[in-house]
């Protein structure tokens, strides 16, 4: 059963006969221990413009600050952000099995309606390793696909390997759409230091930001 649907069902025992109620209550425990704090506070209490984007990440390792350092208006979060001025989130996730299945988890307590106001844009996927993903993942991507908003996909970047968090080059949307701020397509790749913005980079978050923006606009 999902945790959507078990969550539901918690509201549902209020009828329920006290031998029923005990039956189901340690299937709802364990449900309940898995689903991520809501914040009930903002995250953001430093002086200027708070982030427009929330990276939270699925799991330890999911790449959350390597992410939110190369994009300007994106800041990593452990809980949701509710009661933050833009509490529009990101999954991050790894492409393996347990990084997709954290991701599943989470994308459903968001359309469960169990992350307070946070509003999911979806999930960005950071491939593990170079090369294919393996079939059996990529089934599970699309299935992920299936009830998350949108997924970004951002393949293996060999340069940040050798790079180091404050050196990273950064993207942002005061500087112009992504293809200004990354090098040409046809220049050949090699590890080296990166001096602009991976273009995988800076398209990812050129879409995330603008559908944070247009979520915006929505709501307001």
């Amino acid at each position: 059963m999902s945790k959507t649907a078990t969550a539901r069902k918690v509201e549902d025992t209020s009828n329920v006969p006290e031998t029923t109620r005990k039956e189901v209550s340690p299937r709802v425990n364990i449900v309940k221990d898995k689903l991520l704090e809501v914040a009930e506070k903002p995250l953001w209490e430093r002086p200027g413009r708070p982030p427009v984007v929330w990276l939270l990440g699925a799991h330890g390792g999911a790449g959350t600050t390597t992410l939110a350092e190369s994009w300007a208006p994106a800041a990593e979060a452990k809980v949701w952000p509710a009661k933050d001025d833009y509490p529009y989130v990101v999954i991050v996730c790894r492409s393996t099995r347990t990084g997709l299945d954290h991701a599943h988890e989470l994308v459903l307590q968001a359309t469960g309606k169990l992350s307070g106001d946070c509003e999911l844009l979806g999930v960005a996927v950071v491939a593990d390793a170079p090369g294919k993903t393996p079939k059996a993942l990529r089934q599970r991507m699309e299935v992920l696909g299936n009830i998350a908003p949108h997924i970004w996909e951002i393949p293996y970047i060999a340069q940040l390997r050798e790079a180091r968090l404050e050196d990273l080059p950064e993207w942002n949307p005061q500087d112009g759409p992504a293809e200004q701020q990354t090098r040409h397509p046809l220049r050949r790749r090699r590890i080296a230091p990166m001096t602009t913005v991976d273009q995988h980079l800076a398209f990812a978050g050129e879409g995330i930001f603008n559908a944070a923006r247009n979520a915006h606009s929505v709501g307001a």
